[in-house]
């Protein structure tokens, strides 16, 4: 294994699970300490108000108590991923709503969609270490 510097990394689309994806730019530097800025002030807006609305229009909502110190640096960590995707995605597809009819992008929604345990699980990875790109170059 190695770390290739000048190859150009593209956007595309990040599969999570069930055959749901996310139209993804390539992660960055400042995208990620972007997003762990906001999450800190997502975090800091929860333990003030109980609330939070992220950068897109996503509302947090119905969180642990955040007063604990493990519970707000889970919380933290939940609120990094979802300000990464809300930097990142730019669309959607296989994505439905409560009655099983597809859903138009809208990044408000992407709070919502990450409110479900295996998109963040399957996302986060796979989007910092890029294995969408090395997939489709072969060198998976």
């Amino acid at each position: 294994m190695a770390i290739t510097l000048g190859k150009p990394r593209e956007a595309g689309w990040l599969e999570l699970y069930n055959g749901a994806s996310l139209y993804v730019l390539p992660a960055t530097t400042a995208m990620v300490q972007l997003a762990q800025s906001r999450a800190d002030s997502l975090l800091a807006d929860l333990k003030d108000a109980g609330v939070a609305v992220t950068k897109a229009g996503g509302q947090i909502v119905d969180v642990p108590d955040v007063a604990d110190e493990l519970a707000a640096d889970g919380m933290r960590r939940a609120l990094f991923v979802v300000s990464l995707a809300e930097l990142g995605c730019s669309d959607w597809r296989n994505i439905l709503d409560a009655d099983g009819e597809p859903l138009k992008f809208d990044p408000g929604r992407l709070a919502e969609l990450f409110t479900d345990p295996m998109v963040s699980q399957s996302f986060l990875p796979r989007y910092l270490g890029g294995v969408h790109a090395e997939i489709e170059a072969g060198n998976a």
